[in-house]
């Protein structure tokens, strides 16, 4: 205060001084300058040269000089009286942090001791587990692979697949023996032209033996090393030998490893052969694209980056740029149905572009087959775009979807080609299903029930022997229109079309392989989740039961979605799954 009140008397001496000096010169000379402001009356002072003015000023100055002076003094000697201060403070601050954090410390460590212990533990358990299996899944498959090879395939599946029953685990074993014999027999084809080749065939038939497929593809490799400095005919053979080793590769799920031999061979080859190149490329965005409609992931991606270039090529006649351009859609459409929000509009809406592009190459009279299948797969790609709008927008796009439909059944006959007639009808069926769920009043029943019979009409075609994966997609369609009907209707009639439901689910799980179509096993266990959850919501006395049975099934389909490689499935079965555990908190606890 003191200080302040010393800098408070030095701004008035300056104040006074100032006002003192002006008035001197007002008072002394005439003419004044007409309507003078501060700056016009001091250069007037100092133009006349009055000595009490000048005095008058000059003092001024100086108290406008202390004035700031002790302002600054003041302020550098509060800041230091804070500084002191504070040091004490943060002095015993410090102390109190580091007991605080030493105690921490110590709390850390036995967590990390108990959590390690408790990994042990159950890692030794899970060893116990996998152990037991491995003889359960031997003596039920007969011991046709080898023990070292039956428990690595168990591992990995149990690794991929945490919830593998017994029954999954041995048809794993069955498909890799499947695929073993496959390699073999295309093993025993190979020309042998000298003895370095007849060699590695030996290396590569004692491999095959043991099932050590990345053996297998480093001997394909090194046989394509003998071809290097071959002729054209060669080059040819180790475009064969690529092809081979990728699908041995594929067989040891390493699809990116795969990719990266069929790429490098094909650049070798485009030298010497382009349309062998072209071949070459086109076989692997076929096994790559068929790999990620089972596994989806990168494996998709992959796909599209090597069917693109066909899709541009001008020197392809019109009606196989149409049919890339369709499998381009096909891929795009697959792929976005892994994402969420603005990813997965941007894949549909350049799969949309995609089949358009398409159908601007091709007539209908030019390959009704082709053409077909284009119309199909832009009614299929429009029905899964319809899913992130609402109302009238919505409505309309179905509309689109529906249309597109309709014009391939046009050119398909029931008759000839009775398997692709049924699933343009199931896909029909979807459409129109989504069309109930857009409407409003007697249009949700109208529609409900026009794609119900699209269904039937479907399974009337569909039989489990053959076309197991379109009878399955026919029969969860149609669960699934039962369902919402069942849930819409309520009552006693409800519960027995959500029952009908359940039923069909079930079903489908028996036939349904999660190791070849592990995706579509996931959606059916989401979809029977759904079904239970409805049921149980009609039936008071059996909620908890049916909620329990729900839970289990839409964890089992979490075992297969993932946050990264189908992010919106994983999204609507996490909701799902929140939603009905919150159902047995409140109703059954």
């Amino acid at each position: 205060m003191r200080i302040f009140g010393k800098v408070l008397g030095w701004l008035f001496a300056t104040l006074f001084v100032a006002t003192a000096a002006i008035l001197q010169a007002y008072s002394t000379y005439r003419p004044q300058p007409p309507d003078p402001d501060f700056m016009e009356v001091i250069f007037w002072i100092v133009e006349f040269r009055d000595p009490v003015s000048l005095i008058l000023l000059l003092l001024g100055a100086i108290t406008t000089f202390l004035t700031i002076r002790s302002a600054m003094t003041a302020l550098s000697r509060e800041d230091l009286e804070k500084v002191v201060a504070g040091d004490g403070a943060l002095t015993r601050e410090r102390v109190y942090e580091a007991a605080a954090q030493t105690r921490a410390e110590g709390q850390a460590s036995q967590q990390r001791h108990e959590h390690t212990h408790r990994a042990q533990a159950e890692q030794a358990r899970k060893l116990d587990d996998i152990d037991e299996r491995i003889r359960r899944i031997e003596a039920s498959t007969g011991s046709i692979v080898p023990g070292s090879v039956l428990r690595e395939t168990v591992i990995y599946e149990l690794e991929a697949k945490p919830g593998a029953d017994d029954r999954q685990l041995a048809d794993a074993v069955r498909a890799l023996k499947a695929e073993n014999e496959d390699l073999r027999r295309n093993l025993e084809k190979i020309e042998v032209f000298d003895n370095q080749m007849a060699s590695l065939k030996a290396d590569a038939e004692q491999a095959l033996a043991k099932y050590e497929h990345r053996e297998v593809a480093a001997i394909y490799g090194k046989m394509r090393d003998l071809l290097r400095e071959k002729t054209i005919e060669n080059m040819r053979r180790d475009a064969g030998f690529a092809r081979e080793q990728g699908r041995a590769l594929l067989a040891a799920r390493d699809w990116a490893a795969a990719a990266d031999i069929w790429e490098l061979a094909a650049k070798e080859i485009e030298q010497f052969d382009e349309d062998e190149a072209g071949e070459l490329r086109s076989d692997a965005a076929r096994e790559l694209y068929h790999f990620g409609e089972r596994y989806g992931g990168g494996s998709l991606a992959k796909a599209i980056d090597l069917i693109r270039p066909f899709c541009t090529d001008d020197r392809l006649e019109p009606n196989i740029r149409a049919l890339w351009l369709g499998r381009l859609g096909s891929s795009l459409n697959m792929k976005g149905q892994l994402q969420v929000e603005k990813e997965r509009d941007a894949y549909l809406g350049e799969a949309i572009k995609t089949y358009k592009s398409a159908l601007h190459l091709i007539k209908r009279e030019d390959d009704p087959r082709i053409w077909a299948w284009i119309q199909s797969g832009l009614g299929n790609t429009l029905t899964s775009h319809s899913l992130g709008k609402y109302g009238f927008f919505r409505r309309r796009v179905l509309r689109k979807a529906v249309h597109a439909f309709e014009e391939a059944l046009r050119v398909t006959n029931k008759e000839r080609e009775p398997i692709v007639w049924a699933g343009i009808k199931n896909n029909l069926g979807i459409a129109k299903d989504g069309l109930s769920s857009a409407s409003h009043g007697s249009a949700i029943a109208r529609e409900r029930d026009a794609a119900i019979s699209e269904y039937r009409a479907a399974l009337c075609i569909y039989t489990r022997d053959n076309d197991p994966d379109g009878w399955a997609n026919a029969h969860a369609n149609l669960a699934g229109s039962l369902r919402r009907k069942g849930s819409a209707l309520g009552g006693v009639k409800g519960k027995k079309l959500i029952s009908e439901s359940i039923d069909i689910y079930q079903l489908m799980l028996k036939v349904e392989d999660r190791d070849t179509w592990p995706l579509h096993w996931a959606m059916t266990q989401e979809d029977l989740g759904l079904a239970l959850e409805a049921l149980a919501d009609l039936s008071p006395s059996m909620m908890c039961d049916h909620l329990a049975v729900a839970r289990g099934a839409l964890s089992a389909s979490l075992e297969v979605f993932d946050e990264r490689s189908s992010p919106f499935n994983f999204k609507k079965a996490s909701r799902s799954l929140t939603r009905v555990e919150e159902k047995i908190a409140q109703q059954c606890s």
